[in-house]
């Protein structure tokens, strides 16, 4: 192929027709550029399609990791009813609620802030912005 235009090319600039060498010039440039265009459509199309596999992949983990989380606050929770009235009487007791209640507090911060930094990390790769 690149011979047929090669032949083509030192034809029209052996007979000295300049203008439709000009023609031709330009239409083998108008083809490159749509061949690079084609490219590059073509590559975004391959990017978006390997970030919605990465967002689907955070997805998936992000629903595991939830699950995970639900069934250790389910086990937390039947585990604080279960002693919560025997600790409340000690700390009452021995003068310590402040400092279980501070507990409890400092436990649920690093709960909230764990999720946050997850949130920041991955909010780059998700399509809906709702999400």
């Amino acid at each position: 192929m690149i011979k047929f235009f090669r032949k083509i090319r030192q034809k029209l600039l052996k007979e000295n027709r300049v203008t439709r060498y000009l023609v031709y010039a330009l239409g083998e440039i108008v083809l490159v550029v749509i061949g690079i265009l084609i490219a590059l459509s073509i590559n975004t199309w391959n990017e978006n399609r390997k970030d919605r596999a990465m967002e689907a992949n955070y997805l998936k983990g992000i629903s595991e990791n939830l699950e995970g989380n639900i069934s250790e606050l389910e086990a937390l929770i039947l585990d604080e009813d279960i002693q919560s009235p025997k600790v409340k009487e000690f700390a009452n007791r021995a003068g310590y609620i402040k400092a279980l209640t501070l507990a409890k507090r400092r436990d649920r911060i690093k709960l909230l802030t764990a999720s946050r930094v997850l949130k920041e990390e991955i909010q780059n790769y998700l399509s809906h912005p709702n999400l």
